[in-house]
């Protein structure tokens, strides 16, 4: 008995090939035909050996021109970051320190301010020493104090902030002269009279430089307070900056990441691409 079914697509051989392809029926349809049909049979045939060599074929290793290598991050980079962080820290805590360490103590000689590591004897000590030595030079020899008189005594080294230091010392200064002509031009009068009688004026006069003291005192004491408010405010500004570099630097890292491994994947998509298929 002659076959008549018209042989099928060489691509519909390909469900008896593989168990879990096709229906039952359409299988059992083929493989009657196969069984009738030698051509289908040969085609059938040369099917299965074309995938048994797919299979075992493997791409060959040919040299690429090019490596890939990866290199540990080096440790000095990230010693030298935190070394530079904790000299910062130590500048700006030694800053503070000896904006809060100083003392001031007014004598013949002026208005003298001292700062540094050096401890300060007492305020209290140095006030009456002042003011003992104040009127006996007043009562020697009462000359009108000069600019030139004021002597400003500071550590070894200067830091960087000394010029402000040192623009807020001028400043003081020249309040502290202005109440001191103010007072003498107050006070000369009754100064001059009682050199002349030979009275004893010193209880007056000491009650005054007292009081100028206090006053200097005072407004030495607010300046400190606006310098360590001043040095608050910078040492918080330096941290938020410092942050927001840090935060800068972790994203252009990640986009610096993201960018070498798009370039790696397209490099490897290229290199497969220019290889020749078997």
């Amino acid at each position: 008995m002659t076959d008549v079914t018209p042989c099928p697509d060489p691509d519909a051989l390909l469900v008896l090939l593989y168990d879990d392809e096709g229906a039952p029926d359409e299988r059992a349809l083929l493989q009657a035909h196969v069984n009738r049909c030698p051509q289908c049979a040969d085609v059938l045939t040369s099917l299965d050996t074309a995938r048994g060599a797919l299979g075992a074929w493997h791409a060959p290793r040919l040299p690429l021109g090019f490596a890939f290598v990866h290199t540990e991050r080096s440790p000095w980079r990230t010693t030298l970051w935190r070394g530079g962080l904790a000299a910062a820290a130590v500048l700006v805590l030694g800053a503070a320190v000896s904006l809060a360490r100083f003392d001031i103590t007014y004598s013949e000689q002026g208005l003298r301010i001292r700062t540094g590591v050096e401890r300060i004897p007492e305020r209290a000590n140095a006030a009456v020493s002042s003011t003992d030595s104040l009127k006996t030079a007043r009562t020697a020899a009462p000359a009108t104090p000069t600019e030139g008189t004021w002597v400003s005594t500071a550590a070894v080294g200067e830091p960087p902030w000394r010029a402000d230091f040192d623009l807020l010392a001028t400043q003081i200064r020249g309040d502290v002269s202005r109440m001191i002509q103010e007072n003498r031009h107050e006070q000369g009068p009754v100064a001059l009279r009682a050199a002349v009688q030979a009275t004893p004026a010193a209880p007056g006069r000491t009650t005054s430089d007292a009081e100028l003291l206090k006053q200097v005192q005072d407004l030495l004491d607010q300046s400190e307070i606006r310098q360590q408010a001043n040095l608050a405010l910078r040492v918080t500004e330096l941290g938020r900056q410092f942050e927001l570099a840090r935060q800068s630097d972790i994203v252009q890292v990640e986009q610096t990441l993201q960018r070498i491994e798009q370039q790696r994947g397209d490099l490897l998509r290229r290199v497969a691409a220019t290889q020749p298929r078997p």
